[in-house]
């Protein structure tokens, strides 16, 4: 839309300041068209939760229908672990924690 401004403003002979180019660059920063951007980030912390909780819960179960071995210990340090960076993406992570 600026540029469309400014050429017709060129074709008619008027010269636009030089600052015009500044102000129509900070309105196309800033204009709320470009909020899918910060959607998709924030979106991306659930996914990352998400995922963690679903990783957790498949160790925590696999821990607990393993015999007691070495191997069932690795599958709960996992799956605290996972437990852990899931917390460190999102607050919701915790849910791992009362499910498993």
């Amino acid at each position: 839309a600026c540029k469309i401004i400014c050429d017709r403003a060129e074709t008619a002979g008027t010269k636009l300041p030089d600052f015009t180019a500044v102000l129509a660059g900070l309105l196309f920063a800033v204009h709320p068209v470009h909020t899918e951007a910060v959607s998709n980030i924030v979106c991306r912390a659930e996914l990352l939760s998400c995922i963690c909780f679903l990783l957790a819960f498949v160790c925590y179960t696999r821990a607990c229908t393993a015999t007691v071995t070495p191997a069932s210990l690795v599958y709960l340090i996992a799956s605290f672990a996972i437990t852990v960076c899931g917390l460190l993406c999102k607050e919701q992570g915790i849910t791992s924690v009362i499910v498993c």
